[in-house]
């Protein structure tokens, strides 16, 4: 998923407008810092969603494992399944799910605010801000 994810797609445009823009001197600091935040938060996005993917394989092989043990013949499967799930427990799983849910939709708005103000501090200074290039098609 090389390009696809939120982060990616917000580095690509924020990298073409600043290609097309010209910074003030006083403006480098604070775009400096910005850049910081949102990679940090970019970070932290990636590491929670990779997170709640996670503990969802957790959560859906214990569920699956309850489904399957009424299958005859389906011993093998269903034991390693059951042994998958009792690591975690549905209960927590879905707890961590949720959390994790949670503080993505909030890193997805600290990333929202932080490429906003960057979009502002680079469309000040460009006269003729044209649409980026995101979803052209290379040749």
């Amino acid at each position: 998923m090389n390009g696809l994810g939120k982060y990616k797609r917000t580095l690509k445009f924020l990298n073409n407008l600043e290609e097309n823009s010209r910074i003030d001197i006083k403006d480098l600091k604070q775009i400096e810092e910005l850049k910081a935040k949102l990679k940090h938060t970019g970070y932290k996005l990636r590491t929670l969603e990779l997170t709640r993917i996670v503990f969802f394989i957790f959560l859906y092989s214990s569920v699956v494992s309850a489904f399957t043990s009424f299958i005859p013949g389906s011993e093998i499967v269903t034991g390693k399944l059951i042994k998958l799930g009792s690591i975690l427990g549905t209960t927590i799983s879905l707890v961590i799910v949720g959390v994790a849910s949670k503080a993505i939709s909030t890193y997805m708005l600290d990333l929202n605010m932080v490429t906003s103000t960057l979009i502002s501090i680079y469309t000040k200074h460009t006269k003729h801000v044209r649409r980026s290039t995101i979803r052209t098609k290379e040749k």
